[in-house]
């Protein structure tokens, strides 16, 4: 299923009022926030006929650290973008949801971290009350979001999403980004290197809804691979956290060697 028509309703001045809303709630905003909340239909209706004729504000990044529970370093949108990014998600992260397997929980309405727990829990007992011996197999990836291939992704909208307009803006967001997000294979912290050698096509920015969706979408093919071509039953994702539980442990080397290819081979992360 294709998703398409979707653009006029990301760029409408509902939907743009709304994100802002969705994006405002919760948390605190200095000068620049109050100066946009002070004209807040002008610059909402500003910003509806700009994207319109795709012409997207410029992207300003700003990063910061935080402490919780370890040194993180954090990129943070300006809020403009995070309104137009916020407004894409909106409307099309439900539509994108409605083709993903069911045993994938990660930022999905209905779904999440807890009722991920119960699912894995309901399996566990079941295996426990068994008698039978079982084993799991456990994959994650590394630096996942700083390591998302750009090409790869857009290759991946492109088949979900036919509305071109709608392509555009993501293009312009993931592709054409005005700082790098990429982190180099061998890196395993983004902050032991500096600014200027992070990569360009790859990674996206961590939060505000969209990067969620995208590694979501990213992640879907390996889900595909573990339901309709393996058929594997016991099998679970949280974002780039996966499990699988089986009686065979043979069959989860198997299972371990197939997806190390496929990853590889399908949506591979550059160095």
């Amino acid at each position: 299923m294709s998703i398409k028509n979707i653009y006029s309703e990301i760029c409408s001045f509902d939907t743009l009022l709304q994100a802002e809303r969705n994006v405002r709630n919760g948390n605190r905003y200095g000068k620049k926030e109050l100066s946009f909340w002070a004209n807040l239909e002008e610059n909402i209706y500003r910003i509806s006929e700009s994207i319109k004729s795709l012409n997207f504000p410029p992207d300003r990044y700003t990063s910061f650290y935080v402490y919780e529970p370890k040194l993180r370093k954090i990129v943070s949108a300006d809020y403009t973008t995070k309104i137009i990014q916020r407004a894409a998600y909106d409307v099309i992260n439900p539509l994108v949801c409605k083709g993903f397997i069911t045993d994938t929980y990660a930022c999905i309405k209905g779904r999440g971290q807890l009722n991920a727990m119960k699912r894995l829990a309901s399996w566990v007992d079941y295996a426990s009350e068994s008698g039978e011996d079982w084993y799991y197999l456990k994959m994650d990836i590394e630096k996942f979001f700083y390591r998302i291939d750009h090409e790869i992704l857009m290759k991946i909208i492109r088949k979900k999403i036919s509305d071109k307009k709608a392509i555009r803006m993501m293009e312009h967001y993931i592709c054409e980004a005005s700082s790098p997000f990429g982190l180099p294979l061998g890196v395993t912290n983004p902050m032991d290197i500096p600014d200027e050698d992070m990569l360009w096509d790859v990674g996206i920015t961590i939060g505000g809804g969209l990067s969620h969706m995208y590694g979501n979408m990213y992640l879907d093919p390996a889900d595909q691979l573990a339901k309709r071509e393996l058929g594997i039953e016991n099998y679970i994702r949280l974002m780039d956290d996966s499990i699988i539980l089986h009686r065979d442990k043979k069959k989860l080397h198997q299972y371990k060697k197939e997806f190390s290819d496929f990853f590889w081979r399908c949506i591979a992360f550059k160095a």
